[in-house]
């Protein structure tokens, strides 16, 4: 499965390239924190470049789900739009919204419809 390829090599590749380090000054450890974050992300893109469609669908998807179950875990009731088992959003609920660069208007309407039911709606470009 692609998320455990992902977490595998990101964990494999950042053991190999850690720093040590052998100064205790703030910037030395800024610009080997930035580094790390560099190639964290370099490391995360070339494996997206790898997958195709289908592969990217069920990865959001496993990254969903991973979410939805920590909320769960943390004692809440957690639905996600579009399955059939989700209740209706209303008052008290707090209703998420991602979407990919930029806004889309998919996205902005469910938020208005939550924040219409009552709910405590926010959105986030990625």
């Amino acid at each position: 499965m692609e998320v455990a390829a992902i977490g595998a090599s990101v964990e494999k590749n950042a053991a190999a390239r850690r720093v040590p380090n052998r100064q205790h000054d703030a910037s030395h450890q800024e610009t080997s924190m930035e580094h790390l974050h560099r190639s964290a992300l370099a490391e995360i893109g070339a494996v997206m470049d790898r997958i195709d469609e289908a592969g990217l669908d069920r990865l959001c998807r496993a990254l969903c789900d991973a979410r939805r179950i920590a909320v769960h875990h943390l004692g809440r009731e957690v639905g996600v739009v579009g399955e059939v088992t989700a209740p209706p959003v209303g008052a008290g609920d707090l209703f998420l919204a991602t979407s990919g660069p930029g806004e889309l208007a998919t996205v902005l309407a469910l938020l208005d419809q939550a924040e219409g039911a009552g709910a405590r709606a926010r959105g986030r470009s990625c």
